[in-house]
Parts: structure tokens; C-alpha cells; sequence
């Protein structure tokens, strides 16, 4: 499907001499009345056909979840827990507002040639965001210390010439998730995030997605991402200077989830994965979507909050000074 869009795809390395390449495309556009789906896609490989493999498994992603927002086809829904199949309509799940989740994205979405790994990327990006918004607006957390192992992954990215800051929260899940931010000249470089079975897998995830992003950035003629210069010295100052307190779940009770033996806190009800039928072909990605009536389904920005007030997870952990608390800046 790259045939016809190569000028469209940008890569950082052109020589791929045992080096990570990485990538940014703009490859399809999707108009509908008045709705244009998510295009831009953006992936890490160790050589350009495992880059080319990712963006197109990203491309599907997305393209695939948001054509829901004005489809009205039937789908299924696997509960992880009991395993139960139900039947569904996907006119429910596109972009935009639900009255269970509120705000939805795509986050908990994922897409892939084996089913079991892709169910277990789609949970643990539904994860990572409830962690984001625990983590930057009740404080959850800890931070890292930048030893040897770290040290290495960052300047094999050539991000080692930043203020680097990590963090890892653990409220949710035996996972961790690790939270990536680098800053240069008090402004906001890049970030990442990742939710995954171990702590250094985790840190070389978030590290490589914020070399895409940085990636971004240079394509805009910039260092920086595109924030306010009070936003920017907002973030870095609560990145700097906040205090986290550390919350994990160890102490808790967790759940064992009958699927892939999932290892979750007991408050996460009716964890689910809707089921994808936009590429509708025996040859096309597995595409899932992971949600939970417990957890957001969106990113922790502050406007996606406020259009989730009915959601159950931000009723469990509201925060009093959303107001005027500094918005997420991790995407």
C-alpha cells in the first residue's frame, strides 16, 4: 500500500547501517462530511522494512478505529475476565464523546498479525494513559535515577544531550510504566510513554518514542514541542520541582485475568477488547481496541477530562485542582 507514497514518508537514516531508523509518514486521509480521520503515523525499526511494517500497523490503527466514528456495522466484544463474547455496534466506539468512557481516542488501540500480542498491547496502552493522568495530576509516582542501563539507551538515540527526567507508576497493575520528558533551554523537547512487562523494557520503549517525537519536531524547524511559552515554563517547573509519592500496587489486591493471565488491580471491571471489522479481508491486521468501564479511554489532557465527568475512573480519583493545575503534556 507504500506504492505511490514514498514522498510522503520521512526517515532519519538513509544509509540503515545497524542502526535504528526512524520514521514519519503522512501516507492516507480518510474525508467523511465533515471529519478527516487520524493519517500521521510514526514508528522506530531496526531497518527499514520492520519501520515500514510499523507504520503501516499504525496507519491500520488508527485509520481503522476512527472509521467507527460514522460506521454503523455489527462488531463483538471479548471480556478478558469470563471470556464471554457479546455483539455490538461500532457507531459506539469511533472518535469522540461515549456516555460510559466520555472522552474517547485511541488509545487502547492496537493492531498486529498475532492475536494474544496484540490484545496485550491494546490493555497495556489503556493502562499507560490511567497511569498519565494518576501520575501528573494526583502525584503517583516515582522518580528514577539516570544509571549505566539508561545512560546507554539514551545515547544510542542521541537523546543523552538533554535534561532527561523519568518516572515510573504502578497503581494499576504489577506493570510498570515509565514516563519520559526532556527538556533543553526550559522548554518541553519531547516525551514518551510506555506501559510494559519489565521496568528496562519500558525505558527503552519510551526513550525510542521520544526520538519520534523529537523527529516531529525537527520537521517543523524546531527543538521543541508546539506549546505556549507559559506552557512550556509551567511544565518544566512541575517536572522539576513536583513531589510524587509513591503508590504501588503491591499492597493492594490485584486480579488475575483469565486471558493472557493479566496481573491487575481489582477496581479495573469489564476489561474488554472490542474487535475491529473495518479491514474486513482474510490478509488484513487484527485491530483491537481495549477498554474498561473503570478507566479512561482517552489521553489525560485537561479538555478531554472535563468532557468526562461521567466517567467512573475520574469519579474514584478526582482532581481538586484540576482548574488551574498545568495541563498533561505527554502524549
Amino acid at each position: 500500500m507504500f506504492d505511490g507514497y514514498v514522498e510522503n514518508v520521512y526517515i532519519s537514516d538513509l544509509t540503515y547501517l545497524d542502526k535504528y531508523v526512524t520514521g514519519i509518514s503522512s501516507i492516507y486521509t480518510i474525508h467523511r462530511e465533515n471529519k478527516e480521520l487520524p493519517y500521521t503515523t510514526s514508528a522506530q525499526g531496526k531497518n527499514l522494512n520492520q519501520l515500514m511494517k510499523k507504520l503501516y500497523s499504525e496507519l491500520s490503527e488508527r485509520i481503522g478505529f476512527g472509521c467507527y466514528s460514522f460506521m454503523n456495522k455489527n462488531t463483538h466484544i471479548l471480556n478478558l475476565n469470563n471470556l464471554e463474547v457479546k455483539n455490538c455496534s461500532t457507531n459506539k466506539l469511533g472518535l469522540g464523546q461515549n456516555a460510559i468512557f466520555g472522552s474517547m481516542d485511541t488509545t487502547g488501540t492496537a493492531a498486529g498479525d498475532k492475536s494474544k500480542k496484540v490484545v496485550k498491547k491494546a490493555v497495556f496502552e489503556l493502562l499507560e494513559k490511567n497511569e498519565l493522568y494518576l501520575f501528573w495530576y494526583l502525584n503517583n509516582g516515582t522518580r528514577l535515577e539516570i544509571n549505566k542501563p539508561i545512560e546507554l539507551f539514551l545515547k544510542r538515540q542521541g537523546m543523552d544531550k538533554f535534561e532527561n527526567y523519568f518516572f515510573e507508576v504502578q497503581s494499576l497493575s504489577i506493570y510498570p510504566t515509565i514516563i519520559y520528558i526532556a527538556i533543553l533551554n526550559n522548554h518541553i523537547v519531547a516525551t514518551g510513554i510506555s506501559c510494559a512487562n519489565y521496568k528496562y523494557e519500558a525505558l527503552k520503549n519510551v526513550i525510542a518514542e521520544a526520538k519520534v517525537v523529537y523527529m516531529f519536531n525537527l520537521r517543523r524547524g524546531t527543538f521543541f514541542l508546539d506549546f505556549s511559552e507559559d506552557k512550556h515554563k509551567q511544565a518544566c517547573d512541575f517536572v522539576r520541582n513536583n513531589n510524587f509519592i509513591n503508590n504501588y500496587l503491591k499492597a493492594r489486591k490485584i486480579v488475575k485475568h483469565s486471558l493472557l493471565n493479566f496481573k491487575l488491580s481489582c477496581e479495573i471491571e469489564n476489561l474488554s477488547v472490542y474487535l475491529n471489522c473495518f479491514f474486513n479481508v482474510e490478509k488484513s491486521p487484527k485491530i483491537v481496541s481495549a477498554v474498561s468501564t473503570t478507566l479512561l479511554k482517552c489521553t489525560p489532557f485537561k479538555e478531554n477530562i472535563m468532557m468526562s465527568k461521567s466517567n467512573v475512573f475520574l469519579k474514584r480519583h478526582p482532581c481538586p485542582e484540576l482548574a488551574s493545575h498545568v495541563d498533561c503534556i505527554v502524549v
